[in-house]
């Protein structure tokens, strides 16, 4: 489970724009390791579970069950 913490401005407000703050649980299906090294910018490669990696260099990107992408840490 993931929890989200999303900042909306509301710009349709006769005072002006002013923020809304959305918090969201969201089960991730699926978590990969990719490659976030620089010069990698599209971050494709997935690093495998068995495959021993420094932390600083892979991001873990966690999806839904439709391949959407809900966070990347």
């Amino acid at each position: 489970m993931i929890h989200t913490h999303r900042i909306v401005v509301d710009r349709s407000s006769p005072r002006g724009s002013h923020s809304i703050v959305e918090d969201e649980l969201v089960v991730a299906d699926d978590v990969e390791r990719r490659l976030a090294l620089k010069g990698n910018p599209d971050r494709t490669k997935n690093v495998p579970e068995n495959e021993a990696a420094s932390p600083d260099v892979y991001e873990l990107y966690f999806d839904d069950d439709f391949g959407n992408n809900l966070a990347v840490l």
